[in-house]
């Protein structure tokens, strides 16, 4: 299920993103996916649901303090 801070890809841009809100008053939902594929475009767009696909999280390494 697709929630708040969700990487997500927009299907029909092909763009990749965090969706930061979203708008379920209507029968369809729309997100408002702040675009995370590139450093030189971060814009924030709105994305009905079913254009999304739920990307898996990011994963870090964890830090080695030692």
């Amino acid at each position: 299920m697709i929630a708040e801070y969700s990487k997500v890809l927009i299907k029909s841009t092909n763009r990749v993103g965090t969706v930061v809100e979203f708008d379920d008053r209507k029968m369809d939902a729309i997100h408002l996916i702040e675009l995370t594929d590139t450093e030189a475009d971060d814009r924030m767009v709105w994305a009905d649901a079913g254009d999304l696909e739920e990307l898996p999280p990011d994963e870090f390494p964890a830090i080695d303090e030692s």
